[in-house]
């Protein structure tokens, strides 16, 4: 098996970072807590649990304990941060809906 060159890992990894910022930035305002009293997870941490929970499918107790949250909030913040997600399907993906628009 063949080593993967460090500069392209490197360079996987940038990519990796800028993009779950930019999708961050996109979707913040719907994952902000609705209230201060509880130790909610803040919006970027809540992008990761769901990019984590979809990258290797991991159970959600597994994800949990990883970032030191309880099953309950990962299965709330994956729900949260798909549908804010879905929510941006207009502005990224155009469907035809006759043949003159193909």
């Amino acid at each position: 098996m063949e080593a993967v060159p460090t500069g392209l890992i490197r360079s996987r990894e940038i990519s990796l970072r800028k993009c779950h910022t930019e999708l961050t930035l996109l979707i913040e305002d719907k994952l902000e807590s609705k209230t201060p009293c509880n130790n909610a997870p803040n919006p970027v941490e809540q992008v990761l649990i769901d990019l984590r929970y979809y990258a290797v499918a991991y159970m959600q107790l597994a994800i949990a304990d990883l970032f030191d949250a309880s099953q309950l909030t990962v299965c709330r913040v994956v729900h949260r941060v798909s549908e804010a997600i879905a929510s941006l399907l207009p502005d990224f993906i155009h469907l035809p809906v006759n043949r003159e628009e193909c």
